[in-house]
């Protein structure tokens, strides 16, 4: 469940590349529509939404499509983790660092986040860069 709406990945995925299509002039109205939406979002929602689309403009992943619930599991995460290996060297780092950032939306990386960021990372044969102390974490502002 991605941020906290159930189906919001599948409409992503569903939705996604028409409005690609649409272009940058077309866009702006789309969005405009948008916003009510968005500010109906409960504060956590937000943070979460805010957090991840952080990380993905961290990495210029405006392609990036997410799995629909179903088609996730172990086996995709294994090919998913096994994919950056094969990455440009200098992303591989940019890469665990966005993962920290995001991971880290509610101001801290508990052990189980830190330890995925480090598997990831020795998947990818790439030394785990520093990550950030709950105090270095910024946490999402409130609305």
């Amino acid at each position: 469940m991605a941020a906290g709406i159930p189906g919001l990945d599948s409409l992503v995925n569903t939705l996604f590349p028409g409005v690609q299509a649409l272009g940058a002039p077309r866009r702006l109205p789309l969005l405009e529509m948008c916003l009510p939406a968005l500010k109906s979002m409960s504060g956590a929602q937000y943070r979460v939404f805010k957090h991840t689309r952080l990380g993905v403009n961290t990495l210029d992943l405006t392609g990036m499509t997410l799995l629909p619930r179903a088609q996730s599991g172990v086996a995709a995460f294994s090919r998913a983790v096994h994919e950056p290996a094969d990455c440009f060297p200098l992303l591989k780092p940019r890469l665990l660092k966005a993962m920290a950032l995001v991971a880290g939306h509610e101001g801290t990386l508990n052990p189980v986040e830190r330890e995925v960021i480090a598997s990831v990372a020795a998947v990818m044969d790439c030394p785990v860069p520093s990550l950030p102390d709950h105090d270095d974490i910024e946490p999402a502002p409130r609305i």
